[in-house]
């Protein structure tokens, strides 16, 4: 989100291999071996010397889940696309994608309000954000505004339908699974020489056990056959009888991580977040 006046979104590629950041660079193949991280951020007319209020969303799943996330931005919050601001409303605002604030069909006030709204959906990302337009939804029926809460939804069954496969911002050469074990569910990652490939929900099948124990017996009837190179889990009782139940002949010990901090713990965080919009979806589609 720019810090201009009347604020408006654009994307933003972060280079990978840099730690120079390029703004404001078409969609066009970039020379390099892994592709940047497609984000919406903020940019701005204001000389690079002032310091500006910017708001910068995602990393996001792909780029297209950016443009349909733009895409909603366009259509349900009306802001402004134009990088320079004419005098009279264009096309878009006649065909109702945007708000006319050119031309003062909405005051600025009440437009950056709007686009105030928009940031505040969007600091979620990927799954979160999809959790997070369902809320919006509950408000708006609430409220009586079925209109904003239907076209809300249309925008929400084209994210659904996107393909959720995120790069991982890093350089590894290991396979490795992440786990989010919750009450009776686990959300398992895996991520595949740093680039996230899938999701998936099991249940945890405990019985008897309590839901602590579960995660260790779930973790070696689940890898007794086949296993990554590491394993990154929220919850674990016993690593040292799993990692020995689960080693193999002749191979290296499997090391198991319960992260605190850093890029393993956001790995977490984010199939945390998978985890809470997948119950959350079951709960309002039940």
């Amino acid at each position: 989100m720019t810090a201009e006046s009347i604020p408006r979104l654009d994307v933003f590629y972060r280079n990978r291999n840099s730690e120079s950041a390029r703004l404001n660079v078409p969609s066009l193949p970039t020379v390099s071996k892994r592709p940047p991280i497609p984000t919406v951020m903020a940019q701005s007319a204001i000389p690079p010397a002032v310091s500006l209020n910017q708001q910068r969303f995602g990393p996001y799943p792909s780029s297209r889940f950016r443009n349909a996330v733009l895409e909603f931005v366009t259509d349900h919050f009306r802001l402004r696309t134009c990088r320079t601001l004419p005098r009279r409303a264009c096309l878009l605002y006649h065909i109702g994608k945007c708000s006319g604030v050119c031309e003062g069909w909405i005051s600025e006030e009440a437009y950056r309000e709007t686009a105030s709204q928009a940031a505040e959906l969007l600091v979620n990302n990927g799954e979160a954000l999809i959790a997070a337009m369902y809320n919006r939804i509950g408000d708006y029926a609430e409220r009586l505004e079925f209109e904003k809460a239907e076209n809300m939804l249309r925008h929400i069954r084209i994210l659904e339908r996107l393909p959720v496969k995120q790069i991982v911002d890093r350089e590894v050469v290991v396979n490795q699974d992440v786990l989010y074990f919750g009450k009776d569910h686990v959300l398992i990652a895996k991520v595949q020489e740093g680039m996230l490939r899938d999701f998936y929900m099991q249940e945890l099948g405990k019985g008897d056990q309590e839901a602590s124990a579960a995660c260790d017996s779930f973790l070696i009837s689940h890898y007794c056959a086949d296993r990554p190179d590491e394993l990154i889990v929220n919850r674990i009782v016993d690593p040292r009888k799993v990692r020995a139940s689960l080693r193999a002949a002749g191979s290296k010990p499997l090391l198991i991580t319960q992260p605190k901090r850093g890029l393993k713990y956001d790995l977490l965080q984010l199939c945390k977040d998978n985890y809470e919009y997948r119950m959350q979806r079951n709960q309002y589609h039940s």
